[in-house]
């Protein structure tokens, strides 16, 4: 009589948990691969996006009919919903020259006759800035980008013991590139004014925006790092 072999219903089963197995290893691999791009490709574009706008401001990237620009900069507010706003803060004055003494050494609200107590971003919204709008300073979004498609990651403005929420907005003086820092509700954190004199202040070291996967697979973390004053940018170093 002819004989048969056939798998037992154990090694069946063996079989079967060893293929589940491979497969949650691939799965679990699979998500950390999408994860490492995601965080690399997000990472890089927001740092690509915040030198764009120093070098945008250095040059003073405006249209010929606008008017002077304190500065561009970041407003990072919505950061958490995974979207941020690139803006341009206009000045009440066409041209550089119309108050030049004033404006050496000082803040950009300050050189066209900001509060020197509060020193704050414009709370004025225009939809541009061209020359025949009211003399007043206003702030405009010429851009928003959006990363809704992440929704594999989170995003965190890191803050401190002395500034919890941490920076909101970066602005870039016009020409000279400086970066000033402000908190959610558009008030100058990285630097005071004593007796008239602009000086920097130590307790606001930098801005860090916290990249971090939400399923936590084992991949680390990843920080940009904005620094006062210059605006390099720069990756921390995993916690």
């Amino acid at each position: 009589m002819r004989k048969y072999s056939a798998l037992t219903l154990m090694e069946l089963i063996i079989v079967m948990v060893i293929m589940f197995i491979l497969f949650l290893i691939s799965v679990v691999s699979y998500r950390s691969l999408v994860d490492s791009f995601s965080i690399n490709e997000v990472s890089l574009t927001i740092a690509q996006d915040i030198r764009g706008v120093q070098r945008a401001a250095m040059l003073l990237d405006r249209e010929g009919d606008e008017r002077w620009l304190h500065g561009i900069g970041i407003d990072f507010t919505d950061i958490e919903d995974r979207e941020y706003h690139i803006f341009k803060w206009c000045s009440r004055f066409d041209y550089y020259d119309e108050r030049e003494g004033v404006l050496t050494g000082e803040i950009p609200n300050l050189a066209f006759g900001g509060d020197p107590v509060n020193a704050c971003l414009s709370s004025a919204t225009r939809d541009s800035c061209p020359r025949e709008d009211d003399n007043i300073d206003a702030i405009y979004v010429t851009e928003t980008k959006s990363f809704a498609q992440y929704d594999n990651l989170d995003f965190e403005i890191v803050g401190s013991s002395i500034l919890p929420e941490g920076v909101r907005y970066i602005l870039f003086e016009s020409v000279s590139g400086k970066a000033f820092f402000y908190d959610d509700s558009g008030c100058l954190l990285n630097y005071s004014v004593l007796a008239g004199e602009l000086s920097l202040n130590p307790t606001v070291k930098l801005f860090r925006l916290k990249l971090e996967p939400i399923r936590g697979v084992g991949l680390a973390d990843r920080k940009i790092v904005v620094t006062p004053v210059s605006g390099i940018v720069y990756f921390d170093i995993p916690d």
